[in-house]
């Protein structure tokens, strides 16, 4: 039953997929979508590549430091090159992927790196509520001052001090978590059992506030990379738009597909320009060049990385969607929740 639901859910995102191209095909001016790609601003693109290029090192290092460094590097690399190469073509969340990429090309197991995976997650959720928090200060033409600095100090200490107390309690705030979850329409607690296990196991990972700050602070420098790497594509297709309003923009796209949780192919391209419209800063046409270009940028340089690690290890790529599959048979309710 698993299998016939696992395919029918590919066939689905695919038709999704095909539905949202067929209707940015249509209602875009091909032409002009084409000619801007072609006229883009090579210096300033490649620059807005080193920027992504930082941002994807730095996913590996939060990754490994979560996992107390115990995986090597270059071999946790080129695992995140497979997986994200491989979830931009397959309706698979991204923490599925990294977990049984992960097991395939290291001596760490699916069950532990499963919790790493739910703290990693929970660490990209807070850092959506930044990049909110950003959006709402670039749309509101606020100028940046101390006290506007000094508020953004106190929303992250907020946070952080808000996350350092689930750490620490997390013995005896999960099981009310699983109690008031448990009520909701077609949930029960043997449901919810494997994952706030997982849950706490990935919190136990973290008890040092002195190591969840640090996770933090690599997300904070990450996330940097993967702001300017957004904004810097906008001056690269040269719409005219001002460096605020190109920051007011790259935020909100980081809020629903930032480049540490893309959504496949089609969807990728569908989410950015329906969030990019509503801002009245480009059109149609310029919005889908701009979602066609950030995604080609990510694309070639995770899949660059992942054919590298797939010669290294002397994987095929059929044994990776095989073992990708499996993983999502697996009963893990945090890690099946679809990316956005």
């Amino acid at each position: 039953m698993k299998k016939k639901t696992s395919k029918k859910r590919i066939w689905i995102a695919i038709g999704i997929v095909v539905l949202i191209l067929v209707v940015l095909i249509f209602f875009s001016d091909i032409q002009d979508v084409v000619d801007m790609l072609l006229t883009a601003d090579w210096v300033v693109l490649a620059a807005a590549t080193v920027c992504m290029m930082f941002g994807m090192l730095l996913i590996t290092t939060r990754w490994r430091y979560v996992l107390n460094n115990r995986p090597k590097f270059l071999p946790t690399f080129h695992a995140d090159g497979i997986s994200f190469t491989s979830k931009f073509f397959l309706p698979i969340p991204i923490p599925i992927l990294r977990v049984v990429n992960l097991s395939l090309l290291t001596p760490i197991d699916v069950s532990e790196s499963t919790s790493a995976a739910v703290i990693d997650r929970m660490i990209g959720f807070v850092m959506r509520l930044v990049a909110l928090a950003l959006t709402f200060l670039f749309i509101s033409g606020t100028r940046l001052s101390i006290w506007v600095i000094l508020g953004g100090i106190l929303f992250l200490l907020a946070v952080f001090g808000i996350m350092s107390w689930l750490v620490k309690n997390a013995k005896n705030i999960l099981p009310r978590i699983t109690k008031l979850v448990a009520r909701l329409p077609n949930m029960s607690e043997e449901q919810l059992e494997g994952a706030m296990t997982n849950l706490y196991n990935g919190l136990e990972q973290v008890q040092s506030t002195r190591k969840l700050l640090t996770a933090m602070l690599i997300s904070l420098v990450m996330w940097t990379f993967f702001l300017l790497f957004y904004t810097l594509g906008f001056h690269a297709l040269d719409f005219g738009v001002s460096t605020r309003e190109a920051f007011a923009m790259a935020s909100a796209a980081l809020v629903i597909v930032p480049p540490s949780t893309p959504p496949m192919i089609g969807f990728y391209q569908g989410l950015m320009v329906a969030i990019l419209l509503p801002f009245g800063y480009i059109n149609l046409s310029e919005a889908t060049a701009y979602a066609i270009l950030v995604f080609l940028v990510q694309l070639v340089l995770w899949l660059i990385v992942a054919i590298w690690g797939l010669r290294r290890a002397h994987l095929k790529v059929s044994d990776v969607i095989h073992e990708s599959r499996e993983g999502v048979q697996q009963d893990s309710l945090i890690l099946e929740q679809p990316d956005n």
